[in-house]
């Protein structure tokens, strides 16, 4: 019968704890770049990027939808 060690749990969850903290302080981080970021591009520079993220997602969404529906059912 194996005995675990009774701070296992804890240090478990304190490394849980740390690299939720970690992710946390990127994304805020990276918020705070954005931010800064629309201060100084301008608002068309900003509004294209945008735009073209959008067309890119939406090009992305149509071809996995027809790459599904290209795809024959299994058993049919």
């Amino acid at each position: 019968m194996s005995s675990q060690h009774p701070d296992a749990s804890v240090s478990t969850l304190t490394a849980a704890i740390n690299q939720t903290v970690a992710q946390f302080t990127d994304k805020s981080r990276l918020i705070i770049t954005a931010a800064v970021a629309c201060c100084v591009v301008g608002q068309e520079a900003i509004t294209a990027v945008l735009d073209a993220v959008t067309q890119l997602i939406t090009v992305i969404i149509v071809l996995i939808s027809m790459r599904g529906v290209s795809r024959p059912i299994a058993g049919v």
